[in-house]
């Protein structure tokens, strides 16, 4: 891998860690985990499920969960 390659997935691991971990700290204090779990299911089923649908780019993703 070249060494920007190396650069953007050490950038991704460590915000996702950080999404990640905030999200597990709303789960702890609140009753938001079936909530959150709905979420990441209908983004999962959108990602890679129907990948070719406009409804799975990336700004439909990651504004649909924020």
């Amino acid at each position: 891998m070249h060494s920007e390659q190396i650069k953007s997935a050490l950038i991704a691991g460590v915000f996702s860690t950080f999404v990640l971990g905030f999200l597990a700290w709303l789960n702890y204090m609140g009753d938001y985990g079936i909530w959150l779990m709905a979420l990441f299911g209908a983004a999962a089923v959108l990602v890679f499920g129907v990948s070719q649908s406009p409804l799975a780019m990336p700004k439909n993703v990651i504004g649909g969960i924020c």
